[in-house]
């Protein structure tokens, strides 16, 4: 249904023109009538229609007046202008702004309004369709334009100290703004975590971009860096300040459009041969600093970082054997803390930082795999990693294994210490570990003292004790599942033959000596 406005300031030329067809049986729909072009503006703001039929003489605003704030609006439906004899020159004005048709008021009938119609309905039909297919050229120039700047960028970074009127001919080519022959960069990053909005926020940058007269490219997968030329700003405070109003732009855009936080890392000024491959990597280079706080950190802030892990750092990697063994898990908290603590005081780089928790992992015999490693981008990401060793005290009475134990059954017991909760099967670990299952169930048995179910339903048991200490509120049955008891009534068979008690009445007694 095509929505239709009509504005004239003569009251029965309104009711005229709408009771002349019966608009809805043709596929109109009459949305509101106005007396003059202010208040034709205010309904097409209400109604949004998709035609408009407007007297080119009316009181307070024309319709010449009106058709222009409508283009300026981007309206592109259909536009009839009503006149009369004598207003010759404002409909010549009007089918130059954009007017599909004009009707003369004393020729009005239901004829020449329905011919009027069908004409402006292929007019507007032309109209869209050749602004459809121009977006989408648009769109694809766009996206040849954002991959040639990238390349460019790529080979930038390639060179050493590419000379300046090299890098200027491959940034021309490229479409980039500026020269750059002072340079500054600052690299917007999210969070990993939020990496599936990388592309809307991508098409946030470019936007945020031409606003702010820098040229954007990604350059990870949650990272675009902003090139922004300096050359015609020759003092520092002015740079600082664009950069700054830069970073602040790209935050609270991104928060207020996507609800996302992002870090950016700022360059110093570069110029000359190579300014803009020095500036991005300074850019880069800055954000090591977001992995201790989000906010904007500027190159010269990660001055003070260092690549080597402090003392206390170290000595938790030697002791966790040790820790895990003797079970004490507020011992092993604290010594996770002072180590943890150490290491932010430090500022050590976030690259050595994970190492370190690699050593870590390795002492605690702890399997995480690679992908866990690439997704600590920040202290907090390696906070809750540390914590994990003590899940493993919790889980099954100690991390500590037999002393003859061989590299495969060790792997499988590790893997059901973490995995325990979920529905783990022997083949499956026996897959993980390149060995069958038959011979696998045995090894296990024989290495580690219970078989392999026996150890995954001892698992299970451990962490619904511990469950129910902590949650007094959760139901049993809710706490079994959490620890991996599909099957409740097997639960309560498994739990009253391992304790001699069902757990509700377990839960009753542990209760009553907690109080």
């Amino acid at each position: 249904m095509t929505k239709v406005l009509i504005a004239d300031d003569d009251a029965l030329v309104r009711m005229f023109l709408k009771q002349m067809i019966p608009w809805e049986a043709d596929g109109y729909q009459v949305v509101g009538d106005a007396r003059d072009g202010e208040e034709a503006l205010s309904l097409f703001e209400q109604f949004s229609p998709d035609l408009v039929i407007a007297d080119v003489s009316m009181p307070v605003m024309n319709g010449i007046d009106l058709l222009g704030r409508l283009k300026e609006r981007g309206f592109d439906g259909g536009v009839i202008m009503l006149s009369c004899h004598d207003d010759f020159e404002y409909v010549k004005t009007a089918m130059r702004l954009g007017a599909d048709e004009y009707l003369l008021k004393n020729h009005l009938s239901p004829d020449t309004l329905r011919t009027a119609l069908a004409a402006v309905a292929e007019s507007t039909q032309k109209r869209q369709n050749k602004a459809g297919k121009q977006g989408e050229m648009d769109a694809i120039l766009e996206k040849g334009l954002r991959q040639a700047r990238r390349e460019a960028l790529q080979k930038l970074l390639a060179m050493d100290r590419c000379p300046f009127e090299e890098q200027l001919a491959m940034i021309e080519a490229a479409r980039f703004s500026g020269s750059y022959r002072q340079c500054v960069a600052v690299q917007a990053r999210l969070a990993q975590a939020e990496a599936e909005k990388a592309p809307r926020f991508f098409e946030l940058c470019q936007q945020v971009a031409v606003g702010n007269h820098a040229d954007a490219v990604p350059v990870r997968k949650t990272a675009c860096v902003f090139l922004m030329d300096m050359t015609g700003y020759p003092s520092r405070s002015r740079q600082q300040e664009l950069a700054d109003t830069l970073c602040h732009v790209i935050d609270s855009y991104a928060w207020q459009y996507l609800q996302l936080r992002v870090s950016c890392g700022v360059s110093s000024l570069c110029d000359g041969d190579g300014s803009i491959a020095r500036a991005v990597r300074q850019a880069d280079r800055a954000l090591l600093a977001a992995f201790y706080r989000e906010g904007v950190w500027r190159y010269e802030d990660t001055r003070a970082m260092t690549d080597g892990c402090p003392p206390e750092a170290e000595r938790l990697a030697r002791a966790l054997p040790r820790l895990l063994e003797a079970g004490g898990e507020p011992a092993l908290n604290e010594a996770v803390e002072r180590a943890a603590e150490a290491v932010k005081k430090a500022r050590v780089m976030p690259g050595a930082a994970v190492d370190w928790l690699r050593r870590c992992d390795a002492a605690a015999g702890l399997a995480r795999q690679q992908a866990a490693y690439a997704q600590i981008d920040s202290f907090a990401a390696l906070r809750r990693a540390l914590d994990e060793y003590a899940g493993l005290l919790r889980q099954g009475g100690g991390a500590a294994l037999p002393g003859e134990v061989s590299p495969a059954v060790a792997e499988a017991a590790r893997y059901l210490q973490q995995h325990f909760a979920q529905p783990v099967t022997l083949s499956e670990v026996a897959a993980r570990v390149s060995l069958s299952p038959n011979y696998l169930s045995a090894r296990f048995k024989q290495e580690m003292g219970a078989g392999f179910v026996e150890y995954l339903t001892e698992l299970r048991l451990a962490q619904v004790r511990e469950l129910m200490r902590k949650n007094r509120w959760d139901t049993v049955k809710s706490i079994a599942r959490q620890a991996g008891f599909i099957d409740y009534q097997h639960f309560c068979k498994v739990f009253k033959r391992k304790t001699g008690q069902s757990p509700n009445a377990y839960r009753k007694k542990l209760t009553g000596q907690d109080e």
